[in-house]
C-alpha cells in the first residue's frame, strides 16, 4: 500500500502535473547575434492538485489545458477529483448600505479546498471523491515587490462546475479552456470552459444524455 503524501509521487499517466513561466534572460549577452536564452522564472503548483489513485486511473492533469490573456491565466486540471467549501453566512441587514468601510463588521466568505489532504483530515465528512471530475485554477500575474517592480503568479481561485447535477464523475471539466478580455472602459474577463462528457442539462426538465458534453462560461 502507497502511503506516500498525495501529490507527492509519479502515478498512473504521471504526476499531478505542474505550469512552468518561461521569460527571456536578464543578463547580457555578450554575442550580439545570440539573443538571450529563455529560462524558468516559476513553476506553478497548486497544493490542491494529486497524483490521483488506481480506481480513477489519471492523476490531476494540471496543466494539461491553458490560456492567457494580460495579467490573467487559465490552468486545466481535468482530472481533478474534490470540491470547494464555501461557508456563507451572511447575516440579515448586513448589506443595507452601498458604502463600506471598517467600521461595519463584514462577514467574509471562507474557503475550504479540498483537493488539499489536510483540509480533508481537518474537516468532519468530507473530501468526498467525485472521480476525474475536473477543474479550473485561475492566477494573476501580481506584484511581489513594489520596489524592484518584479511580479509573480499568485493563485486566485479554483474554479468547478456549476448547477444541476453539477458533481458528476468521469466529466473531466477543464478539457478546454479559453480566455479572452474585451478592450473596453467596462470590460472584464470571460473564461469558457468545457466538460466533454458531462450528462445533464440546466435542470430536471431537460433529457440526460450520456456524454454530451457541456461549456459553462
Amino acid at each position: 500500500e502507497n502511503t506516500q503524501a498525495s501529490g507527492v509521487l509519479a502515478g498512473y499517466n504521471g504526476g499531478a502535473g505542474a505550469v512552468f513561466v518561461f521569460n527571456k534572460s536578464a543578463t547580457n549577452n555578450p554575442d550580439y547575434y545570440i539573443p538571450n536564452p529563455w529560462g524558468v522564472e516559476q513553476k506553478i503548483r497548486p497544493n490542491s492538485i494529486n497524483i490521483g489513485s488506481a480506481s480513477n486511473i489519471v492523476p490531476d492533469m494540471f496543466g494539461y489545458r491553458l490560456d492567457v490573456d494580460g495579467d490573467l491565466l487559465a490552468v486545466s486540471a481535468p482530472g481533478h477529483d474534490y470540491e470547494t467549501l464555501f461557508n456563507k453566512n451572511i447575516n440579515s441587514g448586513e448589506f443595507v448600505r452601498k458604502d463600506f468601510n471598517e467600521q461595519f463588521d463584514i462577514t467574509k466568505t471562507s474557503i475550504v479546498d479540498l483537493g488539499s489532504d489536510q483540509n480533508r483530515n481537518n474537516i468532519n465528512v468530507s473530501g468526498i471523491v467525485t472521480q476525474n471530475h475536473g477543474a479550473v485554477y485561475t492566477f494573476e500575474n501580481k506584484f511581489d515587490n513594489w520596489a524592484t517592480k518584479t511580479q509573480t503568479w499568485t493563485e486566485l481561485q479554483k474554479l468547478l462546475s456549476q448547477g444541476y447535477n453539477d458533481r458528476e464523475d468521469q466529466d473531466f471539466f477543464g478539457y478546454d479552456v479559453s480566455i479572452n478580455r474585451s478592450r473596453r472602459k467596462d470590460g472584464d474577463y470571460t473564461l469558457s470552459i468545457s466538460s466533454p462528457y458531462h450528462e445533464y442539462g440546466l435542470s430536471t426538465s431537460d433529457t440526460r444524455l450520456d456524454d454530451a458534453g457541456s461549456i459553462f462560461v
